[in-house]
């Protein structure tokens, strides 16, 4: 994937292209914004820029060295990540004997990925490291890493590939060069998903404005989402007629564990945004004070998912403190 080839990031992909070609490549860089945006194709694209000899500063692509970047076989080219993600690539099979693969890059990853950084590079250039869902190391695996970036064997590049760069230590973070992609066009997502057989154009227009300029988001939403949305959106609202004990029944079903309180409040982010929009377009005095309430609404459901996915709140008690906000508390206005 030559870096030309990456769609919807110019900004991103000039500023790697630019760095090599002026050789200043940083020793190590932070790929972060929403998922499926280009972030790991981008670090693709910079080991076969650094790499390729056909094309130095660009990668053709098509090269026996781009080939082999591209399979994952390059000798100076380490790929790493948790184990669920190898396994939804379809790199790895489940080693464990566990249900669930490891959601956790582990310092034990980290330590042999250092001793293979420093052995010199078999073809003599450059030794990369491409490290994806970097968020997913553990505090133990992110200190581990920490005496690499503060000091890199020579003609070493790491690139951290992440869409949660909050759960990054400072520390990780303040030694990359930090590179931004920005969410894809809503079109392009839709156009995606019917290309790979997800969803019909019309859901899919609806799946894309959801995602929010994530093109993996939207993947991983498919068709069924929809309705659960508009299920979750109805009973949302109704609670407006409910005393206490309907908020907390809505906390408790939709609290029951981590992922289904993020499931039900990306849901309800993309309620309270139709709703904002479409009071806001209506205008008028009593729909100026509504489009206030409901705009503290969506920032409360924003507060809610960062405390459950960010800081390991717990998910009912979240709830029911953004519940109890949202119908209890008066409004500011």
């Amino acid at each position: 994937m030559p870096l030309a080839n990456i769609q919807f990031q110019e900004a991103a992909v000039e500023c790697l292209r630019q760095s090599i070609r002026e050789n200043r490549f940083a020793h190590a860089w932070l790929l972060f914004g929403p998922e499926g945006t280009g972030k790991s194709l981008a670090a693709l694209g910079a080991c076969e820029a650094l790499l390729c000899m056909e094309s130095p500063g660009e990668g053709c692509g098509h090269c026996m060295t781009c080939r082999r970047i591209h399979q994952r076989t390059h000798a100076d080219v380490a790929w790493l990540s948790s184990e669920r993600v190898q396994v939804e690539r379809g790199w790895e099979e489940l080693k464990t004997s566990s249900k669930q693969p490891s959601q956790e890059i582990h310092i034990e990853q980290i330590r042999q990925l250092q001793e293979r950084l420093h052995i010199r590079a078999l073809e003599g250039g450059y030794k990369v490291a491409v490290i994806l869902h970097a968020h997913e190391m553990n505090i133990p695996a992110q200190n581990a890493l920490l005496k690499t970036l503060e000091e890199p064997p020579a003609k070493t590049v790491l690139l951290l590939c992440t869409h949660k760069k909050e759960l990054l230590l400072p520390t990780v973070r303040s030694r990359c060069q930090a590179l931004g992609f920005k969410p894809l066009p809503s079109a392009f997502i839709a156009e995606r998903l019917v290309a790979s057989g997800i969803s019909e154009p019309k859901q899919a227009a609806r799946l894309a404005e959801a995602a929010e300029g994530s093109l993996g988001r939207a993947q991983r939403m498919g068709e069924g989402w929809l309705e659960f949305q508009e299920e979750t959106e109805a009973e949302f609202f109704s609670l407006e007629a409910k005393a206490v004990g309907g908020l907390l029944a809505f906390a408790q079903k939709h609290g029951s564990s981590r992922a289904a309180a993020e499931q039900c409040l990306d849901a309800l982010l993309v309620a309270l945004a139709r709703k904002v929009k479409a009071l806001a377009k209506e205008g008028g005095e009593s729909n100026r004070r509504q489009v206030l309430r409901w705009l503290q609404g969506y920032e409360r459901a924003e507060g809610a998912k960062v405390a459950i996915v960010q800081r390991n709140g717990a998910p009912r008690l979240q709830m029911e403190a953004m519940l109890l906000e949202m119908f209890l508390e008066p409004a500011g206005v």
